[in-house]
């Protein structure tokens, strides 16, 4: 059965993100709302970072699984790598996605976290997260 546009409207989700390019990857921090529980607010933050094919760092993480290397360890991601995945196009990988989010054992005060200027941790996170991906444009 199909739904009424007003049930539509009713159950999307919205969700804020920001977005910074580089040089063959992307930082973005996006928040999301859910219902609060628990003693958690409705906020919640995540961090990502999509890394393309032609960035220094792109051949580690796509061969991971076959090399043991572990790229990943030394992100500056708050509480570690809690999110890869691998985007695909026609015939290969286009990007990689990697991230991690704000809402794990003792990480209640960013889920009442509203604003940007509120989480501001939650940036400086994704700006160290810039720095670690950073190329220098070669002229």
């Amino acid at each position: 059965m199909s739904m009424t546009y007003d049930d539509f409207s009713e159950r999307l989700k919205h969700a804020d993100e920001w977005t910074i390019r580089g040089l063959n990857y992307c930082i973005v921090v996006r928040r999301h709302n859910v219902e609060p529980s628990g003693g958690d607010g409705p906020h919640r933050w995540c961090v990502y970072a999509y890394v393309y094919p032609m960035h220094r760092l792109f051949p580690a993480m796509h061969q991971e699984s076959r090399t043991g290397l572990r790229p990943y360890a030394s992100m500056p991601l708050h509480g570690g790598c809690t999110l890869r995945r691998v985007h695909m196009g026609t015939f290969a990988v286009e990007s990689i996605q990697v991230g991690a989010d704000y809402n794990h054992l003792y990480d209640t005060a960013y889920t009442w976290m509203e604003t940007r200027e509120e989480a501001t941790p939650v940036f400086r996170d994704a700006f160290n997260l810039w720095n670690h991906f950073h190329e220098e444009i070669e002229e």
